[in-house]
């Protein structure tokens, strides 16, 4: 079993709430030091631990700001007063509204983004993962993207270490105040 099939098989339908954290997880473990215990053998606090330390967070406003939170200095704008005509087609509304939007970039030396560049819908790329794991007999290409993949689990260790410290604080916390409840054995979900 691939450590994806592994992963999918434990967390069942809610694999796509933590996958992203998972894959990170594991990336991060592949070039830690040992005794970083895969993720298939954390417990249910463990797991909710990684998921908080290494969920996604490159999310990013999409189009429009909704929390009051300025956006980035030059990314924003905010329309002087328009008045947009609701009987018109919305085929014409969207092109006015583009042409507006590229001009305001023009202006301001914003080059238009590439489609699908923050696309965070799709999940993780476990290929990385098996190259690490596979190690030899990898033609040039393939060692080209292993060689990526190690550095990038390398930019993980910083999130991995603070997670460690937090699964073990957690671990004496429960030692010390014994919670019949609490199961630190390997996460399984259970059905209520």
């Amino acid at each position: 079993m691939t450590p994806k099939q592994e992963i999918q098989a434990m967390l069942g339908d809610l694999f796509s709430d933590f996958e992203i954290a998972a894959f990170r997880y594991e990336l991060a473990r592949r070039v830690a030091h040992e005794g970083v215990p895969p993720f298939v053998m954390l417990s249910e606090l463990d797991i909710l631990t990684v998921n908080h330390h290494f969920r996604h967070t490159g999310k990013q406003w999409t189009a429009v700001n909704h929390n009051g939170k300025p956006f980035p200095r030059k990314s924003g704008i905010i329309f002087d007063s328009v008045e947009w005509n609701l009987l018109a087609s919305d085929a014409a509304l969207q092109k006015e509204f583009l042409q507006r939007i590229e001009m305001i970039r023009a202006a301001r030396g914003i080059k238009k983004p590439r489609k699908n560049t923050k696309n965070n819908n799709k999940g993780a790329s476990w290929r990385k993962l098996e190259l690490i794991d596979k190690g030899s007999n990898l033609d040039d290409s393939d060692r080209s993207a292993r060689s990526k993949a190690l550095k990038e689990a390398e930019s993980l260790l910083p999130l991995l270490l603070p997670a460690l410290e937090e699964i073990k604080r957690n671990h004496e916390f429960l030692e010390r105040n014994s919670d019949p409840h609490y199961s630190n054995e390997p996460f399984r979900f259970r059905v209520c």
